[in-house]
């Protein structure tokens, strides 16, 4: 899959907008399938990896799905998506 534009939330805070964020998702045995991806952070933003351990992906085509962020380097941060991305 490619970059999608989409925001981070978590609950009703905005933590980071209009962001392009690399979502890739794998088929498992039988319909199961599972999502994770990555996304840099801008200069400016409200993004607390100790904190925000759960977030909301909400991404321009209208799906969203929930986020545990995994890894987080300098500005960029590495998720694994939680349920279905919808």
């Amino acid at each position: 899959m490619a970059f999608i534009d989409g925001t981070i939330v978590s609950g009703t805070e905005v933590l980071v907008e209009q962001i392009q964020i690399w979502i890739e998702v794998f088929s498992g045995p039988g319909h199961l399938k599972s999502w994770s991806g990555s996304f840099t952070l801008p200069q400016e933003h409200n993004f607390s990896f100790t904190t925000d351990r759960e977030c909301e992906v909400q991404l321009v085509d209208g799906r969203k799905g929930t986020i545990i962020p995994n890894h987080f380097d300098g500005s960029i941060v590495s998720f694994q998506g939680s349920g279905p991305l919808k």
